[in-house]
């Protein structure tokens, strides 16, 4: 991963926010996790939500890039990795979290960051970008269906729990609304009939969305492109019939 600075982690700093007050309490009522450990955290946003919402035993991974004077959690629960490798700590956790991180990781890194995360809890909630959602250093951007055969290879079930309950909630970022999947072993939903509930079956994958907003940035874009276009060529057409006219 490049050095993300500073100010490119506070530029979402706010939404981060928002979407973490909103979901964090759905994991918990979800998983009732006690340690929290977020890979890829950037400034601690999302683990500072967790502490407010009651859990304390939080630790956070990321880059050295991260500047360690601007984190949201106490620097002692902090680790800066390369997250392209093996990623090994002292102990593991109930609740593992990767957000919106894997897609800026390369693609030989991808079963790495996968063994990682189902090495650290028995639980994984993660949200990766899809095919061309677009952002900063994306490099593989994947539908579900691709990190679901990777979790599956270290026997986590995918499961579609949370994604429903929070696609019209204008406070959450639109690629937590389409993105966000947990993946569970089977001591973890040996007891937990919530989460087995929405367990997405073998051979069936969730539905690969795409959040209207999305969307409408897409679109947006596209028709700006293409007004681009038409108005190159037009203005081509125009000076073409300007040079025959005037040899005429």
């Amino acid at each position: 991963m490049p050095a993300y600075t500073t100010q490119w982690f506070q530029s979402f700093q706010a939404a981060s926010n928002q979407s973490a007050n909103v979901i964090v309490p759905i994991l918990l009522e979800l998983t009732c996790a006690r340690s929290v450990v977020d890979v890829g955290c950037g400034l601690g946003s999302w683990l500072q939500a967790f502490q407010s919402a009651g859990v304390d035993d939080v630790f956070g991974v990321d880059g050295t890039y991260v500047d360690t004077s601007q984190l949201r959690i106490a620097g002692d629960r902090f680790a800066a990795r390369d997250l392209s490798q093996p990623l090994s700590l002292t102990r593991n956790f109930e609740l593992c979290i990767c957000l919106e991180v894997a897609e800026h990781l390369p693609a030989t890194s991808a079963d790495t960051l996968v063994q990682s995360l189902t090495q650290l809890a028995p639980i994984v909630c993660f949200s990766a970008a899809i095919p061309s959602q677009g952002g900063t250093h994306h490099v593989n951007e994947q539908w579900p269906a691709y990190w679901i055969e990777k979790f599956r290879q270290h026997d986590y079930t995918p499961v579609d729990a949370i994604r429903q309950r929070i696609w019209n909630d204008p406070r959450v970022d639109y690629w937590y609304c389409q993105n966000l999947l947990l993946f569970a072993n089977a001591e973890a939903l040996a007891d937990n009939t919530v989460l087995q509930s929405s367990i997405v079956p073998q051979g069936a994958d969730p539905l690969p969305l795409v959040h209207p907003q999305l969307w409408a940035r897409t679109a947006a874009a596209l028709d700006n492109t293409v007004d681009v276009r038409c108005r190159r060529v037009l203005r081509r057409a125009y000076h073409l019939a300007k040079r025959v006219v005037g040899r005429a």
